[in-house]
C-alpha cells in the first residue's frame, strides 16, 4: 500500500532531526568537526539508544499512516468501457434502487443494487452522468438524468419510471452544447429552486445550464461559462453550500460559487503540486450528511488513493483511502459516487461505487461502513439525510419539523453496521505522537550534556 504523506514529511525531516539529536548530545562542538569525530562520538551508548527510539517511532508512525486499502463487497456485471456513475434511490422500495453507469461503447447502464445488469439502456457515447430528484414536468415531479453524448456532443436528458419493478426510461431533452463534452454534475438552487446542468470540456471549458420545462419537455439554455487552463471531467455540486467543484487533472481541484451569478472567483481546495493529489485527479462527489456536515471525495488517479476533504468551508483534508480490486492491488480510479443513505442488499449504512477498468471493466460496490471504520479518526456515517429530498444547513429537509422524517425533515435513528462510528472522533495521529516523543528526547539530551558540562 502506499504510504501517506506523513511519511513523506519523515523522509524529509529525518535528516534534520538526526543533526538535531547529534547537535544536543553533543556531537557537533563547532561546524569545523569532522565526519569521523561526529560518528565516533555519536556511537556512545546514549546517542545510540536516542537515534534507535527516533528511528522506531518514524518508522512505526509511519506504518500507522499507511493509507487503508478496503475490500469491495461486489460489483457490478462486466461491461466493455466503464468510465462515471450514479446512484438512483426508489421512491418508495430501496431495494429497488438503480446504479446508472456510462459506457461509451453502449450508452447508460442500468445495475440493481446487486450488481446484476438491468435489462435496459439508453444509447449514445455517454461519459458523464448526474441526476437530480423532484424536477416538476408536466403537472407532477421527476427524477431528471442528465447524461454528456460524445458522439454528437449533447447533453442527454431523461428520467425513469419506478413502476414497475422493471423500470423503463424516457427521454424528455437533448441539448446542443456546441463543445467537445467530458464531464458534468447537476445543480438544485436553494435560492431561487431552479436546477442547473455543468458541463466540461476537453479545452477547459464549462458549461452552466438552466433546465426549464417546456411544453412536457425539459430545454436549456447557457447561463453561464467559466473557463480552465486545461482539461477538466470530475465536478460535483453541494447543493446545501452553493458551490461547484471542478477537477482540473493536471492541476487539482477548483471552488466556484455555483448561481449563475457568482461570476468566476474560485478556491484551489487542493492541488497535485505539493499537495495531496497525484494527476490526473479526476471523480468527485459528496457524502452528505445531517446540519451541512460529510466529505467531498476526490479520485487522485495518479496514485489510485480518494482523498477525503471536509464538505464545511475550508475543504480540510482529512486523509485518503483505496479500494481493493483484487489480491491487495488499489484501482486508479476515473468515476466514483457515494450515498449516505441507507439501501437494503448488503450496504444499510451507505453504499460507495467506483469505477474500475484495471482489474475488470465494472464498477466495485463499496459499504461505507467500511470505509469509514478504516479512516483515522472514523468517518462519519448518518443515513438519515434523503438525497430525494432537499438538504439545507439547518439538519431539515423539506423546511419540515422534526418528526421522524414523516414530511423530510430530520429525526429518527441511524443504523449502523458492526463496530461502525456514528460519528467522528478527534484523536491524535501519529505525528502528535512523534512531537511529543521527539520533545521528550531532545530534554533528556540536553540535561545529560549539562551533567556532562559540570564533570
Amino acid at each position: 500500500m502506499i504510504r501517506h504523506r506523513f511519511v513523506e514529511i519523515v523522509s524529509r525531516t529525518l535528516p534534520a532531526c538526526v543533526s538535531l539529536i547529534l547537535s544536543l548530545g553533543g556531537c557537533q562542538s563547532n561546524r569545523a568537526a569532522s565526519e569521523g569525530q561526529l560518528r565516533a562520538r555519536a556511537g556512545s551508548a546514549p546517542i545510540r539508544i536516542i537515534l534507535w527510539g527516533l528511528w522506531s517511532i518514524l518508522y512505526f508512525g509511519a506504518a500507522r499512516a499507511q493509507i487503508p486499502l478496503v475490500p469491495a463487497s461486489g460489483q457490478t456485471n462486466p461491461t466493455l468501457s466503464a468510465v462515471n456513475v450514479a446512484i438512483w434511490i426508489h421512491p418508495t422500495d430501496v431495494r429497488q434502487s438503480v446504479i446508472i453507469g456510462t459506457d461509451p461503447s453502449v450508452g447508460l447502464v442500468f445495475y440493481g443494487i446487486d450488481g446484476q445488469q438491468l435489462p435496459f439502456t439508453s444509447p449514445g457515447q455517454m461519459n458523464s452522468v448526474d441526476l437530480r430528484y423532484n424536477f416538476r414536468l408536466d403537472g407532477g415531479v421527476i427524477p431528471l438524468i442528465a447524461a454528456t453524448n460524445q458522439f454528437n456532443n449533447t447533453l442527454a436528458l431523461c428520467t425513469i419510471d419506478p413502476v414497475p419493478l422493471q423500470q423503463r426510461l424516457q427521454t424528455v431533452g437533448t441539448l446542443q452544447t456546441g463543445t467537445n463534452v467530458l464531464g458534468l454534475s447537476m445543480y438544485r438552487s436553494n435560492v431561487n429552486g431552479n436546477y442547473y446542468a455543468f458541463v466540461t470540456d476537453t479545452d477547459g471549458g464549462v458549461q452552466q445550464w438552466g433546465l426549464v420545462e417546456d411544453g412536457g419537455r425539459v430545454t436549456g439554455t447557457v447561463v453561464r461559462t467559466l473557463t480552465l487552463s486545461s482539461q477538466a471531467e470530475g465536478t460535483v455540486c453541494d447543493d446545501a453550500y452553493g458551490v461547484l467543484y471542478v477537477a482540473e487533472d493536471l492541476v487539482g481541484i477548483w471552488k466556484y460559487g455555483a448561481e449563475p451569478d457568482a461570476g468566476a472567483a474560485r478556491v484551489l481546495v487542493d492541488s497535485t503540486d505539493g499537495g495531496h493529489l497525484v494527476a490526473r485527479v479526476k471523480g468527485l462527489s459528496i457524502y452528505r450528511a445531517r446540519n451541512g456536515a460529510g466529505y467531498l471525495l476526490a479520485s487522485s488517479h495518479g496514485n489510485a488513493t480518494i482523498a477525503v476533504y471536509g464538505r464545511e468551508p475550508g475543504n480540510r483534508f482529512l486523509g485518503a483511502f483505496q479500494v481493493d480490486g483484487g489480491g491487495g492491488r488499489p484501482i486508479p480510479a476515473i468515476g466514483q459516487v457515494v450515498t449516505n443513505f441507507g439501501l437494503d442488499g448488503g450496504f444499510p449504512v451507505g453504499l460507495f461505487v467506483l469505477q474500475d477498468s484495471t482489474f475488470g471493466v465494472d464498477f466495485k460496490l463499496v459499504s461505507w461502513g467500511e470505509i469509514a471504520r478504516a479512516m483515522n479518526p472514523p468517518l462519519l456515517v448518518d443515513t438519515l439525510l434523503d438525497p430525494r429530498q432537499t438538504e439545507t444547513l439547518d439538519g431539515s429537509l423539506d423546511g419540515g419539523k422534526r418528526d421522524g422524517g414523516v414530511d423530510g425533515g430530520g429525526g429518527g435513528s441511524i443504523p449502523t453496521e458492526p463496530g461502525t462510528s456514528t460519528g467522528c472522533s478527534c484523536a491524535g495521529g501519529p505525528s502528535g505522537i512523534l512531537v511529543a516523543a521527539l520533545g521528550v528526547m531532545v530534554l533528556a539530551l540536553v540535561r545529560s550534556r549539562k551533567r556532562r558540562d559540570r564533570e
